[in-house]
């Protein structure tokens, strides 16, 4: 009987993160911007090696004031984009955004929609793993995203109600 050989996948995801320029900056622009690199090496046919560059982000904003924003990023999947290609080119967001009171504030543009685990965090660095998981990839897209208006507030700390 001929004994069964399961593959071992060797998989590499490589995040970088790029940070707006030194903290206490008077520049009003500001830069981000994060990729994501894997590669994959089956054990039992080193031949399937596969590099990706699975995402390249960057992203451009502007404090127009204390409370006024403008946040956007641009992302490109998989290196390329054509007809015949896998990639993709998007606008990920392009909102802006300014803030009331006690940490409330409105957007108002394309942005993430807060729903699931990864949406508003799906940056490679993020999320735990070397890719993201089915559910949040595939029943709930990681990078969901709306145009509209929207008003956020921060809940603060929930006490449970039954005594103690």
């Amino acid at each position: 009987m001929k004994g069964r050989f399961l593959g071992v996948w060797l998989v590499v995801s490589a995040p970088t993160l790029c940070y707006p320029g030194e903290a206490g900056s008077d520049s009003p622009l500001s830069w981000t911007g994060y990729g994501e690199l894997t590669y994959e090496r089956p054990a039992d046919h080193p031949e399937e090696a596969r590099l990706d560059l699975a995402r390249f982000v960057i992203g451009a904003g502007y404090r127009f004031d204390d409370h006024t924003r403008l946040v956007s990023e641009l992302e490109v999947e998989h290196a390329v984009s054509s007809a015949g290609d896998p990639g993709e080119v998007a606008l990920e967001q392009a909102y802006i955004e300014h803030e009331l009171h006690n940490g409330a504030f409105v957007r108002a543009g394309l942005f993430l929609i807060p729903s699931g685990l990864l949406n508003e965090n799906h940056e490679p660095t993020r999320f735990h793993g070397v890719f993201r998981n089915f559910i949040e990839t595939a029943i709930i897209p990681t990078t969901w995203r709306e145009g509209g208006v929207g008003l956020q507030h921060p809940v603060q700390r929930l006490h449970r109600l039954a005594p103690h």
